[in-house]
């Protein structure tokens, strides 16, 4: 049988091969889903609607309609109530809640959540009571709106201001050996971008840490990417990220709810402001006036890079052929958490699983 890979299977394999194995091969899938990886689809989404459509307004429903309902394990779900889906700790903020989500009633006091969050902390998710569950991630769905429509926003600002045409969307590369093996993958867009000459390569991501300067330089996916499309678009090697930053700033703007001074960007805990000889003292109202961070980073993707890429991804394809699926051991908890086949390998146990229908 041909194999079909892509670089996050690569990926998967470098990582452990038992876990390829139980994924691609036997079929299995975890019963938790990364909120990342269906948060990023949602962005994926809706800046492709931008690049094809240039409406805003249909731009920001796409993200909407992806991030309420996605099929998870082949099933369409509801995401603000689904309780098998994990958030990182990071990504959620209480004051964006507070200020921007426009819940009303139905916002929970910051004693509520901390309870919640240290509930968490102490027994794992994992082990929480369902409804505990369902309060925690209908809070993070909420925060991650905010934040994804804010993403959006900047997207299309830093769009409009630097591409200068849209080459293609959602490009596939596919690249195939004499034996029938391919690799394929998706490019999230080739554009022209002021400044340079050559065509770029890009890949969308959100991420909640700062990407290096080296990233494209040192990317195996851009590698991939430029080896499979370069002579489709002037022969360029060109990559580039477009990274969404999920720490949002709030750029706080303070006014004293007494005399109504402007106190932002000062230290003082009451309001500073002097009023016939003396300090007024007044509490500040602090309200937030958000904005999101971007990096851009674009380089050319270095000719031994790509040819060390390439021959990594033919070594992956031909141990997997010889059917030899040792266990990294090392992959087996991660900062993030446990492998979603910890329990298959260390306990035998398949409870936490379920088998991808054919």
């Amino acid at each position: 049988m041909n194999n079909k890979l892509s670089h996050s299977s690569v990926t998967k394999y470098t990582d452990c091969s038992k876990a390829w194995e139980l994924h691609y091969k036997k079929g299995y899938r975890g019963n938790l889903h990364s909120s990342a990886l269906l948060f990023g689809t949602a962005l994926d989404k809706a800046l492709e609607t931008f690049l094809k459509t240039k409406d805003e307004d249909q731009t920001k429903k796409m993200f909407m309609d992806t991030w309420t309902e996605q099929k998870l394990n082949g099933v369409s779900t509801q995401l603000i109530s689904a309780t098998n889906i994990v958030y990182a700790n990071s990504d959620f903020d209480y004051e964006v809640l507070e200020q921007l989500s426009g819940l009303g009633d139905d916002l929970p006091s910051k004693e509520q959540v901390d309870k919640l969050y240290e509930l968490k902390d102490t027994v794992g998710y994992d082990n929480l009571p369902e409804a505990r569950k369902k309060e925690l991630n209908f809070i993070n769905w909420h925060v991650m709106r905010i934040k994804g429509l804010l993403m959006v926003e900047e997207a299309i600002k830093q769009i409009k201001n630097n591409v200068t045409e849209v080459l293609g969307t959602q490009v596939k590369v596919e690249l195939a050996n004499s034996e029938g093996d391919s690799i394929i993958g998706y490019a999230d867009a080739v554009v022209k971008w002021k400044g340079y000459d050559a065509p770029i390569i890009l890949d969308f991501k959100t991420s909640s840490k700062m990407y290096e300067d080296n990233a494209v330089i040192t990317s195996p996916q851009l590698s991939l990417y430029v080896h499979g499309l370069s002579s489709d678009f002037g022969h360029t090697r060109h990559a580039g990220f477009f990274v969404l930053n999920k720490h949002i700033r709030k750029n706080k703007i303070k006014i004293c709810s007494k005399c109504g001074f402007d106190g932002t960007g000062g230290r003082h805990k009451t309001c500073s402001n002097i009023i016939e000889g003396e300090r007024c003292e007044g509490e500040w109202n602090e309200k937030l006036n958000p904005s999101i961070f971007t990096q851009i980073i674009i380089n050319e993707i270095p000719e031994k890079l790509e040819e060390i890429v390439i021959e990594n991804m033919n070594m992956v394809n031909s141990a997997i052929k010889t059917g030899i699926f040792p266990r990294n051991l090392q992959s087996c908890i991660k900062p993030y958490g446990k492998c979603a086949f910890y329990e298959i390998c260390h306990k035998d146990d398949y409870s936490q699983v379920i088998k991808k229908e054919e």
